[in-house]
């Protein structure tokens, strides 16, 4: 970890001097992360790709005003969570804000039946689960889902929202104590991987 810590200031450092190649691979490790929290922020898999496309965009752009004195890694979320909530204002009107994925998954049955569209038991409780998730409001399932999905530590998520530890751990407490309301997640939460 020490040594992957000093390879991405290197790559920071040669980065805001202009290397292009030293940008690819220092946001390479983050691609998937970013766009996994893209899609719980939005609960649409198109929108998410824009969120993280121009996340990253604007990482490229403000890195040279970066200061170490956060971790990169805290940096970059907390550019995604800005520019889904830029985005988000900017296209309310236009953004289609039904999922991609169906509120009922007994219409997944249904399509696997009649169009032979195979749905597994995953894609089922991912669906429940985005569905719950979507219906939290944004600053619960933004703590939520960093801590229980993307792995960040209560002391990171906090350095990303620039909260207090005990506001993050509130509101994630707050956001598990919605989703078990919802019968479903019960047995739901422990089985997605």
């Amino acid at each position: 970890d020490v040594a992957r810590r000093a390879e991405e200031k290197k790559l920071i450092v040669e980065a805001k001097n202009g290397d292009i190649r030293s940008f690819e691979l220092l946001i390479e490790p983050y691609q998937k992360n970013v766009y996994n929290f893209a899609v719980h922020l939005t609960n649409d898999k198109h929108f998410a790709e824009d969120i993280a496309q121009e996340a990253f965009i604007r990482v490229f752009k403000s890195l040279k005003s970066f200061r170490a004195d956060c971790p990169f890694q805290s940096w970059l979320y907390r550019i995604v969570r800005t520019t889904f909530l830029d985005e988000l204002k900017k296209s309310y009107h236009k953004h289609d804000s039904k999922s991609m994925l169906l509120d009922d998954p007994s219409t997944y049955l249904q399509l696997e039946n009649e169009m032979g569209v195979e749905v597994n038991e995953q894609q089922l409780l991912k669906n429940v689960l985005n569905q719950a998730l979507a219906k939290l409001p944004l600053i619960l399932r933004t703590a939520l889902v960093m801590y229980e999905l993307q792995g960040f530590s209560y002391e990171e998520i906090s350095s990303i929202e620039k909260e207090a530890v005990g506001t993050i751990k509130s509101r994630i407490f707050k956001a598990r104590k919605q989703l078990c309301r919802d019968g479903a997640l019960r047995d739901t939460w422990g089985k997605i991987e």
